[in-house]
């Protein structure tokens, strides 16, 4: 028994080293996670750069937190062959496995959802450009190129009063598009924002708050539920990389064949619905050997995250999205493409978040191996991405249908 005590007291011990480490970490990741999943692909935010101010001291809490996860296993590991060397242990399970339980479970309570790639998100926190020419933030382009499509179309049917835009869903809300779509107020009647958990919502509305009609609402809800949003009708759909999240972010996963079809329940007929998205990486060809190292780590990521035991986030083709509208009676009036610029730290942010992943591998000894290799990938793009040079891969789009429920499928 006095065994079994020494072992709950170094678990204690070792464990309360990582605690307030990973409260730092958690708090990073959820606020860096928000603001690459809200800000679009082309611009680094004001709210990340106030970010910036605080991710050394972060970035190093990460790192103790990552070593002390390490001790625990190495200090688990040891004393479980101490245990079975001298066959004086009566624990009911191995005490490695009880000391990564504990670590498992404090972080997977909080674990960061892998969120939007490149032109959209990035996995767990980093955006991509896609004008590196511009002067614009990231996102701008893609959000006014919808506002002055709707503008032109409505006053092509004599709707070009205020309020013209009439009651907007924003049906995969997020820091981004709430941002843009408050600035709109003028051009609506109502805005009616969804996202789907109350930790996303509410941070949203706190932010809003002052800023919100009395009408406009940023409600929880899941596509997946048929009951939610009953009888609510809207003329105008946004939705800003939704396909991809809602897989990604576990909300409703292998609900991408119906997502489309259940939005246009909700809009009116004429009505338009907007979805933004990122080319998935696999449709874009590589051309040089900097966007080959890309496109590997693409990979790799999707690998480490599936090791890791989560989900990982799967954003959907243009033509895909051309086919699922002609199912649900869409008629496709402008479809526009964004080119994608990736610089060496947006590359090593990628890296980076596979390194994040390894502690929750179950086979530490692949987990070193990955490690090592990862330092690889770290070292290619410092080679490859000299002299903070981009390079062009892939595009983010922008479609727009017009809802016709007469017309013929």
């Amino acid at each position: 028994m006095r065994r079994f005590n020494f072992a709950a007291v170094l678990l204690g011990g070792l464990s309360a080293i990582g605690q307030p480490l990973l409260a730092a970490q958690r708090n990073y990741d959820r606020q860096m996670s928000m603001a690459a999943h809200e800000l679009g692909a082309q611009q680094i935010s004001s709210v990340q750069l106030q970010l910036n101010h605080t991710m050394a001291t972060l970035t190093a809490a990460h790192e103790l937190n990552t070593a002390a996860a390490r001790l625990i296993r190495t200090a688990a590991t040891s004393f479980d062959k101490l245990c079975a060397d001298q066959n004086v242990c009566d624990i009911p399970y191995s005490f490695a496995e009880a000391a990564m339980a504990h670590m498992n479970t404090t972080q997977l309570e909080n674990a960061e959802k892998p969120s939007k790639e490149a032109g959209g998100y990035t996995q767990d926190g980093e955006t991509a450009g896609n004008t590196a020419s511009s002067s614009q933030e990231p996102g701008d382009l893609l959000l006014q190129f919808i506002a002055q499509h709707l503008d032109t179309s409505l006053k092509q049917r004599g709707r070009s009063d205020a309020a013209s835009w009439g009651v907007v869903l924003d049906a995969g809300t997020g820091l981004q598009s709430l941002t843009w779509l408050v600035a709109q107020q003028k051009k609506t009647t109502k805005l009616v924002a969804v996202t789907g958990s109350d930790s996303e919502a509410e941070p949203l509305r706190q932010q809003f708050k002052d800023k919100l009609r009395p009408q406009d609402e940023i409600l929880t809800g899941n596509w997946a539920d048929s009951t939610f949003l009953s009888n609510f009708q809207a003329d105008v759909i946004v939705a800003d990389y939704l396909i991809g999240a809602i897989d990604g972010d576990g909300f409703a996963p292998y609900f991408q064949d119906r997502i489309l079809s259940r939005l246009v329940q909700h809009l009116k007929p004429r009505g338009w619905l907007y979805i933004v998205g990122l080319e998935p990486f696999s449709n874009s060809e590589a051309t040089s050997k900097a966007t080959e190292l890309l496109q590997q780590v693409a990979r790799v990521r999707d690998a480490c995250i599936l090791l890791a035991g989560h989900r990982c986030y799967r954003e959907y083709p243009q033509d895909w999205v051309h086919r699922q509208l002609q199912k649900v009676k869409c008629r496709i009036d402008a479809s526009k493409q964004w080119p994608n610029f990736y610089s060496a730290r947006q590359v090593e942010r990628q890296i980076q978040v596979l390194r994040d992943k390894l502690p929750f591998f179950l086979d530490t000894q692949l987990a070193d191996k990955m490690a090592k290799y990862l330092d690889q990938l770290s070292q290619e793009t410092r080679e490859l991405y000299s002299n903070d040079q981009k390079h062009s891969f892939g595009f983010d789009y922008v479609v727009c249908a017009e809802h016709q429920p007469e017309s013929s499928s």
